[in-house]
């Protein structure tokens, strides 16, 4: 994985999550990061039951003569190890790493330093469940419409 120093995944048993969130963050505890400079990103599945730690992704640290965030490289790498994410909570993103992540279909959250990763899963939990956004639904929605389109009659 480049520009992945190291990668714990849970291991357990497996259940389909409807949407994953990243936290960038230090500790595992709090968003406390700028996603360009992040040294770990926290991921977690959510669905309609439970939000569940799935990994952490530990990040490489910049080499000597290189700029901590806006390496061009250096985002792409990480935005490819957050592929499977639909978004990404961090205290700030800079302008071409947010157009970056629009383009991988990752939605931006920019929270106050210190924002409680546990508080934001509950508040996400609980917006999934009374009122879903958009872009907690783009999985799910595809699905749907995939299974709908299969259950058409096709012309040959």
């Amino acid at each position: 994985m480049e520009g992945v120093e190291r990668c714990l995944k849970v291991v357990g048993e497996s259940q389909q999550m409807d949407f994953m969130v990243a936290f960038a963050s230090d500790d595992r505890k709090q968003v406390n990061q700028h996603f360009g400079s992040a040294d770990c990103f926290v991921v977690y599945g959510i669905s309609k039951d439970e939000a569940k730690l799935l990994e952490v992704l530990q990040m490489k640290h910049p080499r000597a003569g290189h700029q901590a965030g806006h390496d061009e490289s250096k985002l792409r790498s990480r935005i490819d190890q957050l592929q499977d994410v639909d978004a990404v909570y961090t205290v700030a993103c800079g302008a071409s790493a947010t157009l970056m992540l629009k383009k991988a279909g990752i939605k931006v959250m920019m929270v106050d330093h210190c924002s409680d990763i546990h508080q934001l899963l509950q508040d996400l939990h609980k917006q999934y469940l009374d009122s879903p956004a958009n872009w907690m639904l783009k999985g799910k929605v595809q699905l749907e419409r995939l299974a709908k389109m299969l259950e058409e009659e096709w012309e040959y």
